[in-house]
């Protein structure tokens, strides 16, 4: 086994003086609905459970055959007005992400209400793009959390465009989202 290499003086000095203007990052935005890795169904308290009070948008889960998506399918949408070029930079990952929602093993009804909570949260904080993590579904089964999130996303008023992440953001596992300005 080779021994490290001794640091000299020297070499102390020259990456003292390299990093002596670096300053800690300020912390992200992110958001996790699995605070602790042990428990995945762990809630905060603060966060209401009753559908019929949380819930701000009433989206329906009804999909037909053909609603459904492939684990390794591209998604994409846009409402009308939404610029191409802007819809260009979302696909492209080159709009900042300002916050995450991981919904990896919950179930529809707690995905719905974590989105619905998530989104809720990201419009008052006024973030314009954020990511949804939903998988691609496991072991060749159908990826039904995915098809959900594409039928949810496009009826929220409050979603403008959305489209599967780049490879190094979760790739067709997860969705760069476009949300409008508060007024």
């Amino acid at each position: 086994m080779k021994k490290k290499p001794e640091i000299t003086a020297e070499d102390q000095n020259l990456f003292r003086n390299a990093v002596q203007d670096v300053r800690p990052l300020k912390k992200t935005n992110r958001i996790s609905p699995l605070p602790h890795r042990k428990n995945p169904y762990h809630r905060k308290q603060s966060i209401n459970t009753d559908e019929t009070e949380s819930e701000r948008y009433r989206i329906s889960d009804f999909l037909q055959n053909d609603d459904f998506c492939n684990s390794n399918e591209h998604l994409i949408y846009k409402k009308s007005g939404i610029q191409n070029q802007q819809l260009k930079k979302l696909k492209q990952g080159k709009l900042t992400i300002e916050a995450s929602l991981d919904l990896h093993g919950l179930n529809i009804n707690q995905a719905r209400s974590q989105l619905d909570t998530f989104i809720q949260y990201c419009m008052s904080q006024e973030f314009r793009c954020i990511t949804i993590i939903h998988g691609k579904g496991s072991h060749g089964k159908m990826p039904i959390l995915k098809s959900m999130v594409n039928h949810w996303l496009q009826q929220i008023p409050d979603v403008l465009a959305f489209s599967s992440a780049q490879t190094h953001h979760g790739g067709a596992g997860a969705l760069y989202v476009l949300l409008r300005k508060n007024r």
